[in-house]
This record gives structure tokens, C-alpha cells and sequence, in this order.
């Protein structure tokens, strides 16, 4: 059988805030802020006055299903405290005439969210007005049935939240694996050491003869043969972007690199912004080149990736480094995978262990 929300539930919104109305006694009350699926945050719970009349309308009892008018349209809750709280008016309370299950309706706003049929697109309810929830069809099974029908549907779910929580556990885990081979591996801990190989330092020695390896203490159990740099030891150099403006952006010329282009471990471009070609003259130091590689230096400092040659022809953004490194003596992934170590983020140093 299928029937109206109205037909089978009281409901009432709540009073709308009137810094005019003086009237009545100071009380607690929830807003849309306070309300998501199935919890409420009652971190920061406000206050106004209240008068008998509207203490009556706009109190929340246990029991009662709270649903959003306004903000994400449909969202609702049970209210499971065992004190009373008043709402405000982007907030219906529905209270059934006659036994039913307030969890069964509960799921069913859940499921005409996820079909769309509240708040969406098309011949969907746009809003959630009193007279729209009035006339909003709903089932309406035996008690005993709804009952049954939210019991499978809580059994499913703390399955399906199992799953989520092992998933994100094994995720976790990747993440953990992933950082400690990093870690081994740019040490040298995974790989064999030949006694034949010539030192760093000697190399390091004939290209300058007056270098000194570095005091860091973050190095002291580096392998034999190894030494530490400083990071300008082993760059041929280090680019800053260009503060382009975007009041000059075009729909096609010379690809602009920004920040947010540059996520962890690679360079994405869904969003691309371009400056003139006729601009060439005057950013012609931030033009870049295949395999730079590139770096965040604000926000998510350190995230670092390689230009592919796809999205050339491209320019440096301010707030991103460009490094390009001299490869006689360094291998420039041997440094994209030192960089994407966690504990090199926090802050970047400037020296880096090399064989």
C-alpha cells in the first residue's frame, strides 16, 4: 500500500529566527548545521526565546524523525536523547499518528536521496516545503513488516561498514608499506653494495674540487661510500614561478602550471589555464621542459611530479619550484622518490644522501 507523508505523520517546522522578537524564554535549539544522516553534532548548540505556543510546536521529543528543508535537502535523523531540544524553521519534525516505525521512514528518505527524488535534477522535489512533504508518497507496509525490512537493512549495513573499515585499514596499510620501502630503499637498505663502486665523494670532488660533505646529522648511518649534499650541490638550477594574471588567460597559447597542478607524484592539468603566445618575450625564463620536475612550495608544501611532454608548451606559476638537477652525478627519479618521503616534507631540508 503507498500513501502520503501526511497522512501518516504529524509534522511541524521549527521558528525562524527573529532578532526582533524579545518574547518568551531562552532555550536550546538545533539547526540543519546540527543535523546529518542518521547523527546530530551538538558541538555548538544556539539559543532563543521561545513562547508557550512555540515551545509546543517546535519541541523535538525522543523518537521523533528530523528531516532538512533547507541545506542538503532530505538529510534526516532520529532524535535518541533522552531530553528535549527545540528547532529551527529549515527543520521538519515528523511524529507518526499511529505506530510505525520511524526508522523505516528514516531509510526511505535515505533511499529517494540516493535516487535523486529529493534535492536533485529534473522532475525531482527541488525543495522540501510543508505542502511538498505532505504530499510526498511513501509505502506503507504492516508494523511487523517494517520492522523486518529494518532489521535485514541494518544487518546489510554493519556488513557493508565492516568492509569500509577494513578497506580503509588495508589502505592504511599500503600507505605504511609504501613509506617504509621508500625509505629503505633511498637508503640503500635494499639493495646490495658493490665494494668496487667509485665513492660519492670522489665524484663529487672532480667536478668541485673544493667540496666539503655535509654536517647532518640525519645522515650519520648512511652506507659506506655514501655522502651528504646540499641540495644546490646537485642542481644545475632552481626555477620560481611567474605571477601570471589570470585577467590575461586565453582559451589557447602556453599552458599555465600551477599549484594545483601539482599533485603527489605527478602533474595533472583538468582545469588548464593559458597565457598568449604573444607573452613569449616576457616569461621566456619560466618556459619549461620535458621531465622538469616540479615542486609545491605552499599549501601541501613538497608534493613533487614530472611535466610530461604532453602538456608542453608550458610556463612556471608562481608558488611552484621547477628543479632540474645535473645528472653526471644524480639520478633525477633516485630524487623525485627521495622528495615524495613523508618525513622530507616537514620541513623540505636542503641536503640529500646519494651513492
Amino acid at each position: 500500500m503507498w500513501t502520503t507523508i501526511g497522512d501518516i505523520f504529524i509534522h511541524n517546522t521549527g521558528k525562524a529566527l527573529n532578532a526582533a522578537n524579545n518574547d518568551g524564554v531562552l532555550m536550546d535549539y538545533i539547526t540543519t548545521s546540527n543535523l546529518y544522516w542518521d547523527k546530530f553534532d551538538l558541538t555548538v548548540v544556539k539559543q532563543m526565546l521561545f513562547t508557550d505556543t512555540e515551545i509546543e510546536k517546535c519541541t523535538v521529543k525522543y523518537g521523533d524523525l528530523l528531516v532538512c528543508e533547507g541545506g542538503d535537502i532530505g538529510r534526516a535523523a532520529i532524535w535518541t536523547y533522552d531530553y528535549d531540544v527545540r528547532i529551527q524553521n529549515h527543520i521538519h519534525r515528523l511524529r507518526g499518528f499511529c505506530n510505525i516505525s520511524h526508522r523505516f521512514y528514516y531509510y526511505i528518505f535515505l533511499l529517494y536521496k540516493m535516487l535523486n527524488l529529493i534535492g536533485g535534477k529534473g522532475v525531482a522535489i527541488q525543495g522540501l516545503s510543508s505542502n511538498d512533504l505532505h504530499k510526498l508518497v511513501i509505502p506503507l507496509p504492516p508494523i511487523k513488516e517494517q520492522c523486518r525490512i529494518v532489521s535485514i537493512i541494518e544487518s546489510w549495513f554493519s556488513v557493508i561498514d565492516r568492509v569500509e573499515q577494513e578497506k580503509k585499514d588495508l589502505c592504511n596499510a599500503i600507505k605504511q608499506i609504501k613509506s617504509k620501502i621508500l625509505d629503505l630503499a633511498i637508503h640503500g637498505k635494499l639493495v646490495s653494495q658493490d665494494p668496487n663502486d667509485e665513492p660519492a665523494i670522489e665524484l663529487l670532488r672532480r667536478i668541485n674540487p673544493s667540496f666539503k660533505s655535509c654536517d647532518n646529522a640525519h645522515y650519520k648511518s648512511a652506507l659506506q661510500g655514501w655522502c651528504s649534499i646540499s641540495l644546490n650541490d646537485c642542481m644545475v638550477e632552481i626555477l620560481n614561478g611567474f605571477a601570471f594574471q589570470s585577467g590575461k588567460y586565453v582559451e589557447n597559447g602556453i599552458r599555465v602550471i600551477r599549484i594545483t597542478n601539482v599533485q603527489d607524484g605527478k602533474i595533472m592539468d583538468d582545469d588548464p589555464k593559458f597565457y598568449p603566445k604573444s607573452s613569449i618575450k616576457e616569461i621566456e625564463k619560466f618556459i619549461l621542459k620535458k621531465n622538469d620536475l616540479l615542486m609545491s612550495l605552499t599549501g601541501n608544501v613538497g608534493r613533487v611530479g614530472f611535466l610530461p611532454n604532453e602538456l608542453l608548451p608550458a610556463a612556471l606559476n608562481q608558488r611552484v619550484g621547477c628543479i632540474r638537477m645535473n645528472e653526471q652525478f644524480i639520478h633525477k627519479k633516485y630524487l623525485f622518490y627521495h622528495l615524495k618521503q613523508k618525513d622530507m616534507r616537514s620541513p623540505i631540508p636542503q641536503t640529500y644522501s646519494h651513492l
